[in-house]
């Protein structure tokens, strides 16, 4: 998977390396609720001029596309604001993005799941233009992967009196006592 700006006026000149990221969660209930969704995608190599500092941004997708037939021609159509950016580091390593609403839209139907465009769409104007390699899922070792983090659900007994077994120092005689004292 690479990434790389395209140069010059004529776009699509043939420079510009964009990559299309597509995750499966068939598997997971609608009725699971996320706090945080991340991309992450692992960072190895650099071509031409080092991209450190250089923002990728990520565009969710609007039509449904396959890796087997996806050419510049015929790539899909994606958001114009981007779901998240990231700026390239310095050193070899993980990247992250942001997908969190994304996510939650394809979990609760709102959204249809196409996938994410990954680009370098800020100008770069010369030659040497960066391009950045990510690993994809053949490499098997460092494969792009989603990070759920699922909200904590936590059950309040409103019918609670003082005589209820085990009770101890920390009683709440309202709800919102308690929801005071879980989120602190």
């Amino acid at each position: 998977m690479q990434v790389r700006n395209d140069y010059g006026n004529y776009v699509g000149g043939g420079f510009e390396q964009d990559s299309f990221l597509k995750f499966d969660f068939s598997g997971i209930s609608q009725a699971t609720r996320i706090k945080k969704a991340t991309l992450h995608l692992m960072y190895y190599h650099w071509q031409n001029n080092n991209p450190a500092g250089r923002i990728l941004s990520l565009y969710r997708v609007n039509n449904n596309w396959n890796e087997d037939t996806l050419l510049w021609n015929n790539q899909p159509s994606y958001q114009i604001n981007p779901t998240d950016n990231s700026m390239v580091p310095a050193n070899f390593g993980w990247m992250t993005w942001n997908v969190t609403n994304d996510v939650k839209g394809f979990l609760n139907g709102t959204l249809d799941n196409f996938g994410w465009k990954l680009s370098d769409s800020v100008y770069w104007g010369g030659y040497n233009i960066p391009c950045t390699f990510f690993y994809a899922k053949e490499n098997r070792v460092y494969i792009p992967y989603i990070e759920l983090e699922p909200i904590s659900v936590v059950y309040i007994d409103d019918d609670f009196n003082s005589t209820t077994p085990g009770s101890g120092n920390d009683n709440f005689n309202h709800i919102q006592e308690a929801n005071n004292a879980v989120a602190e």
